[in-house]
């Protein structure tokens, strides 16, 4: 491709927009951690984490089903508590 270097390759062919500035690299740690070092620092991190309710699947947003699923589910529990009730409707040969 006739170029110098790599630095001139990324200029041609990495977009402006998406090419680093150098600053990516600034915040990282001088030494390397040993994996020890590394799951203490975080676990730390994770302690700092609020457990809050969750309100999924609460009703708390627009949710729907399918009305097929919903006929399903409730003809399968009306099923379920008739053969509870009386155990030989469900015995084809009793």
């Amino acid at each position: 491709m006739g170029l110098r270097s790599l630095d001139e390759l990324e200029e041609k062919v990495v977009p402006k927009k998406i090419r680093g500035k150098g600053e990516e690299l600034a915040n990282l740690p001088d030494e390397v951690l040993s994996e020890a070092d590394a799951l203490s620092e975080i676990t730390q991190i994770a302690k700092m984490n609020k457990v809050l309710k969750s309100f999924i699947g609460m009703g708390y947003v627009s949710t729907g089903a399918p009305i097929r699923q919903l006929l399903n589910t409730f003809t399968d529990l009306w099923l379920y508590s008739m053969e509870q009730r009386h155990p030989q409707s469900s015995c084809a040969t009793c």
